[in-house]
């Protein structure tokens, strides 16, 4: 463990878990809103950040693991989890209960696995003599990735309200239209970027 480091990337993460652990306390009213804010986070941030660690900084360890898999990030898993609670999403009925329920709580498994991951990944880089990872290319590359793992996404919005941002990875049967997103405003890698760069 490092403290240092697991304080300055836990910011990311605490609004994802927070967003996941509402979902068993939301009323049928605020349900709605709680997944799809949960989906945009998921899809926005989530996503698109472990997608860019699995090809810009997993080869970096390729020499000192078997490619990757002893770090356990699992974007893919991610991915399949945020599908099936979009769908979700969409006017969720009662009959839907026990398959939010069931879903946040192995979302919730699954993001307490993906943060240990992120930092063993994050411990093991900086572990690398540091012309290794600290040269501007690494972050342009993270950054790069994010951003085209980002644009690459779409969300789905209901005929009778205004688009939201609750995005599926692919053809949802219950959208009234699929639309891709524009780039968000802020870096879903910024503070991976500054504790790599960083001297801690």
């Amino acid at each position: 463990m490092n403290p240092a480091i697991d304080g300055r990337l836990a910011p990311f993460w605490q609004p994802i878990e927070a967003a996941a652990e509402s979902i068993a306390s939301a009323s049928p009213t605020t349900l709605p809103t709680a997944l799809t804010n949960l989906v945009d986070l998921l899809a926005r941030d989530l996503i698109p950040r472990l997608r860019a660690e699995e090809k810009v900084l997993l080869p970096l360890l390729s020499s000192d693991l078997e490619p990757d898999r002893s770090i356990g990030l699992d974007c893919s898993g991610v991915s399949r989890l945020t599908e099936s609670i979009s769908t979700l999403a969409v006017r969720p009925a009662a009959s839907d209960i026990g398959r939010i329920d069931r879903a946040s709580s192995a979302l919730l498994a699954l993001l307490a696995g993906q943060r240990q991951a992120e930092a063993t990944l994050v411990r093991r880089i900086r572990a690398l003599p540091a012309a290794d990872y600290r040269a501007g290319a690494v972050s342009d590359r993270l950054e790069k990735e994010a951003q085209a793992s980002r644009a690459s996404q779409f969300f789905i919005s209901e005929p009778d309200r205004l688009p939201t941002e609750a995005w599926v990875l692919r053809h949802n049967p219950k959208a009234a239209r699929i639309e891709r997103i524009a780039p968000g405003g802020t870096s879903p890698v910024a503070d991976l970027v500054a504790v790599l760069e960083s001297a801690l």
